[in-house]
C-alpha cells in the first residue's frame, strides 16, 4: 500500500534538488557566479557551444556533463513535486553523479583535462585543481561548498528513504510538519512563488534575458522603493476596512514642499541666509516633509475617526486638494536639482563591501528573532515545530535574504532607499504583531462591533493609524523625489492604486482583519516587476494598464476563494 507521504509533494527531495538546479542554471542565465566555473565563463561556454566545438574529451567532456545537470535536476524537481516512488532512486543517482563531477575537480587527475583544452580557442581562463585554488581564486567559492554539501545530504537522505521504504519516522514526521507549516502560511508562500514566476516569465520574454541581470533587478528594487514603503502602512489601513485614496497626491505634495525648501525659493534663500550648509538644507527638507505628513495624517484621522466621515470621501477630497497644492507650490513647472545629501536617499548605494556586512547583520538578527520567538512560545506552553522544520525554515529564509542582497551587491550595492524600506517594514511588523495597538487594529477589522464591546477605543486607534500613515507616506514622498531629483506637477499620479494593489496582491484582505506587512513589500515588487518587464518588452502603455488591472482582479478573486474555503 502506498504511504501518504508518497502521494504528495516530497519536500525533503524537492528543496535540495531545486537548490542544485539553481546553482547550475542561474549561471547559465548570467545571474550568478557561484558555480563550478565563473558564471560569465560558463554562460559563454554553454550558449556558444556550437561555435567552440571542442572535442568530447578532457575539458570539453567536463563542460558537456555540466550542461546535463540543470536538465537532470529539473527532472528531479518534477518527480519530487508529483510525489512518485522514482524520486528516491533518481535522487541517489543524481547526487552521486553531481558529487563525482564536483569532487573530481579537487584531484590531480583533473590536470589533464585542463591541459587538453585549448584556452586560446575557447578564449576563457580555466580553473586549476585543488580546493585552495578553486575556492580562493573565486572560481567556485561558497557555491562549490554548497554544491558538495547539498549533494551529500541528498544522497544520505535518499539512501535512508530507500532503506525505510518511505515510511521512516524521520520522513513521515518531518514531511507532515512541513505540510502543516505550508498550510498555515500558504498565502505568504504563494505570493513569493508568484513573484518568482513573473521574473521567470520576463526572463524568457525579454531579449537575452536582460530582465534577470543584476543591474536591471537592482534598478527594479530601487524603482519600487517608494511604493513598497507606503504599501507597508496601506496594509494596516485595509486591515481596519479603511482606505486612503490621497497617497499619490500627498506624495507629490510633500515632494513639492521638500523641493521648494532646497532650491531657488524664498524659503530656501531664507534657510541659506541663516548660514546653513547644503547638508542642513537637505535635513530641513526631510524634517519638513515628515512634519507635513504628520499634519496630513492628523487631518485625515480627525475627519474619519472623530467626525465620522467615510475614509473614501475624506481621502478622495484630499486627493483633489493636494493635487491643487502641488500646482500651487510648483507653479505647474518642474523643480530640479535637489541637494546632494537629499539625492543620495533615492539614488546612491551602500558600497558592496558594506552591503555584505549589512546582509550578515540582517541574517543574524532574523535568526535571533525567530529563535527567541520559539523559546518564548515554549516557555508559555504553545506548540512549536520540530527543530528540523525550524532549521529548514531558517535556511530557506536566510537563502532568500542572501539572494536579495547578493543581486544588489553584484551591481553597486544596497540602495539607501531599500534600507529605509527594510527599517519601516520591521517597525510596522513589530507594531502589527507585538503591540496591543497592532492587535487592536486587526480586531477592529475582523469585527468592529465586537472590538467596541471589548473596550477598544476605535476612534483613537484609527486616529493613531492615520498619523502613522501620514508619516510613512511622507517617507515615500521623500524617496520618490530623491530618486527622480525633480518635483513635477503630475508627481505621484496613480500611486495610490499601485500601493493598494500591492497590499492586496501581498495577501491583505479587502474585507478587513487580515494582512501581512511583508506581503505589501512583495506586492510592490510584483507591481514593479510588471511595469519593468513590460517596459523592457516595449509593450504599449495600454497593455501595461490592462495586465496590471487583470492581476489585481485575480488577486481579489483568490482572496475571496480563500475566505470561502476558510468559512
Amino acid at each position: 500500500m502506498e504511504s501518504k507521504s508518497e502521494s504528495r509533494i516530497q519536500f525533503l527531495f524537492l528543496v535540495p534538488i531545486f537548490i542544485l538546479f539553481c546553482a547550475y542554471f542561474l549561471p547559465l542565465a548570467r545571474i550568478s557566479s557561484y558555480t563550478v566555473f565563473r558564471g560569465v565563463e560558463l554562460y559563454d561556454l554553454y550558449w556558444s557551444w556550437p561555435e567552440y566545438q571542442p572535442p568530447f574529451s578532457g575539458y570539453g567532456a567536463m563542460v558537456a556533463l555540466l550542461m546535463l545537470i540543470p536538465a537532470l535536476a529539473l527532472v528531479g524537481v518534477v518527480l519530487s513535486a508529483i510525489g512518485t516512488r522514482l524520486t528516491a532512486p533518481f535522487s541517489a543517482l543524481f547526487s552521486i553523479f553531481n558529487l563525482a563531477l564536483t569532487l573530481g575537480l579537487l584531484f590531480p587527475g583533473y590536470e589533464p583535462l585542463v591541459r587538453s583544452a585549448n584556452p586560446a580557442e575557447l578564449g576563457l581562463p580555466l580553473p586549476r585543481p585543488g580546493l585552495p585554488e578553486l575556492v580562493g581564486e573565486g572560481h567556485m567559492g561558497l557555491g562549490y561548498i554548497l554544491l558538495v554539501v547539498v549533494s551529500i545530504l541528498l544522497l544520505l537522505y535518499s539512501l535512508y528513504y530507500i532503506g525505510a521504504g518511505g515510511r521512516g519516522a524521520f520522513t513521515v514526521s518531518t514531511e507532515n510538519a512541513i505540510y502543516d507549516s505550508v498550510r498555515k502560511n500558504i498565502r505568504q508562500y504563494m505570493m513569493i512563488i508568484a513573484l518568482l514566476g513573473i521574473w521567470g516569465i520576463f526572463y524568457v520574454l525579454t531579449e537575452n534575458g536582460v530582465f534577470m541581470t543584476s543591474r536591471n533587478l537592482s534598478n527594479l528594487f530601487l524603482q519600487s522603493a517608494s511604493t513598497a514603503v507606503v504599501a507597508t502602512c496601506v496594509v494596516l489601513i485595509l486591515v481596519t476596512m479603511n482606505i486612503d485614496l490621497s497617497i499619490g497626491s500627498v506624495v507629490g505634495f510633500i515632494g513639492a514642499i521638500a523641493a521648494v525648501m532646497q532650491t531657488d525659493s524664498p524659503i530656501a534663500k531664507w534657510i541659506a541666509g541663516q548660514g546653513f550648509s547644503d547638508q542642513w538644507m537637505a535635513i530641513f527638507a526631510i524634517l519638513g516633509g515628515l512634519l507635513i505628513g504628520f499634519a496630513i495624517g492628523a487631518w485625515h484621522g480627525m475627519w474619519i475617526a472623530y467626525l465620522g466621515v467615510p475614509a473614501f470621501i475624506v481621502t478622495l477630497s484630499s486627493m483633489m486638494v493636494f493635487r491643487g497644492g502641488i500646482l500651487a507650490f510648483t507653479g505647474g513647472k518642474s523643480i530640479y536639482n535637489m541637494k546632494p545629501w537629499f539625492q543620495a536617499i533615492g539614488q546612491d548605494y551602500v558600497s558592496p563591501g558594506a552591503s555584505k556586512w549589512v546582509m550578515g547583520a540582517v541574517i543574524i538578527l532574523y535568526v535571533a528573532f525567530e529563535l527567541r520567538r520559539r523559546f518564548v512560545r515554549q516557555r508559555y506552553g504553545f506548540a512549536v515545530s520540530s527543530w528540523l522544520v525550524q532549521i529548514l525554515k531558517l535556511a530557506v529564509a536566510c537563502v532568500a535574504i542572501f539572494i536579495f542582497f547578493y543581486i544588489m551587491i553584484l551591481y553597486r550595492g544596497v540602495p539607501y532607499a531599500w534600507l529605509i524600506v527594510l527599517v519601516v517594514m520591521v517597525i510596522l511588523t513589530f507594531i502589527a504583531e507585538k503591540t496591543t495597538f497592532g492587535r487592536h487594529l486587526y480586531a477592529i477589522g475582523g469585527n468592529p462591533e465586537a472590538a467596541r464591546l471589548s473596550g477598544i477605543n476605535i476612534r483613537r486607534k484609527i486616529m493613531y493609524l492615520y498619523l502613522v500613515m501620514g508619516i510613512v507616506t511622507a517617507i515615500g514622498g521623500i524617496i520618490f523625489l530623491a530618486r527622480l531629483n525633480a518635483a513635477t506637477a503630475n508627481a505621484g499620479n496613480g500611486m495610490e492604486l499601485d500601493c493598494i494593489a500591492s497590499a492586496v496582491i501581498g495577501g491583505t484582505s479587502l474585507m478587513g482583519g487580515e494582512g501581512f506587512i511583508f506581503g505589501g513589500v512583495v506586492g510592490a515588487l510584483v507591481m514593479g516587476s510588471l511595469d519593468n518587464g513590460m517596459s523592457l518588452m516595449n509593450l504599449d502603455v495600454t497593455w501595461q494598464y490592462i495586465v496590471k488591472g487583470l492581476v489585481l482582479l485575480l488577486a481579489v478573486w483568490v482572496d475571496m476563494i480563500n475566505r470561502k474555503r476558510g468559512s
